[in-house]
């Protein structure tokens, strides 16, 4: 079936965690350590090929939430890898994404959201301050 092949074809390419996708039949597609595996992305039938060339990470959210697959482990870990593969046009114009914004900004916008006050807080929270 060419979506199988085209599975196992991605999950060679979609380096950068260790996990397992069971498929809808039951094989098992492992990609690095089998031993640490992070998560296991279970789906229970073949996802439509022509949405899956569009946005991945829609498309698996999509598909999460209609049960038409199951994720077991680290979402985190599966979020990181679907994000890294499904923007990849958008990474690979930077060396790294993450020195893009600068500390003193960080610093800023930390101060403009955080640091206003007890007037403002105890317009909408109650005595103890709890969110």
């Amino acid at each position: 079936m060419l979506q199988k092949q085209l599975l196992k074809q991605a999950a060679r390419q979609w380096s950068g965690s260790n996990y397992k996708i069971i498929l809808w039949d039951g094989e098992e597609i492992i990609s690095g350590d089998p031993h640490s595996t992070k998560f296991t992305l279970i789906l229970k039938q073949p996802l439509p090929l022509l949405k899956l060339a569009t946005d991945l990470s829609l498309v698996f959210a999509e598909a999460y939430m209609q049960g038409l697959i199951q994720i077991e482990g680290d979402f985190d870990e599966i979020a990181k890898l679907i994000y890294l593969h499904s923007n990849q046009k958008y990474l690979q114009v930077y060396d790294d994404v993450s020195s893009k914004i600068k500390q003193d900004r960080e610093r800023r916008n930390i101060k403009n959201h955080y640091d206003l006050g007890n007037d403002f807080y105890e317009l909408w929270l109650d005595e103890s301050m709890s969110y």
